[in-house]
């Protein structure tokens, strides 16, 4: 945490009577109720997506994808990374908000995140990462074809 971000917080516990020493999971519950939620939003982004167990899949099967996904793991194929993101406020097709968690989709190759953590998005975070990597094949293709003979 930044200090300011500590210090307003010690502060805080102070005018609320609470001691300032105490460690920062002790403190935490004297918060406003939105700064509790933010606080176990970015532990839950700390623990769970960077920390998350991984599971290295052969091939892009959307199901099994979306049940590691689902069981809070990172999906790893060849060097592409699928991960759950905390959850994020939607609009659904009424308009009506809901918190549901993202797919983030990350390699050295292409980033995309897909809306919702379903299987339908699964299969397009799949098909994406197919169409990412026959344009790479081609690209390189190509740059070995234009390579001149001497």
């Amino acid at each position: 945490m930044m200090r300011k971000q500590r210090h307003a917080l010690c502060s805080h516990a102070r005018s609320a009577g609470g001691d300032s020493t105490a460690p920062l999971a002790a403190r935490i519950h004297c918060l406003p109720q939105p700064a509790r939620q933010i606080i176990s939003l970015s532990a839950h982004w700390l623990e769970v997506t960077d920390k998350a167990p991984v599971q290295h899949v052969a091939t892009l099967d959307p199901r099994s994808i979306f049940d590691a996904l689902s069981a809070g793991k990172a999906v790893i194929w060849q060097d592409w990374t699928l991960r759950a993101s905390p959850p994020r406020a939607s609009a659904d097709d009424t308009g009506a908000i809901r918190w549901a968690p993202a797919i983030w989709v990350s390699s050295s190759k292409g980033f995309s995140p897909f809306p919702c953590m379903d299987l339908e998005s699964v299969a397009q975070a799949c098909s994406f990462i197919a169409q990412r990597e026959a344009r790479v094949h081609a690209q390189a293709q190509i740059e070995f074809d234009d390579e001149p003979c001497y």
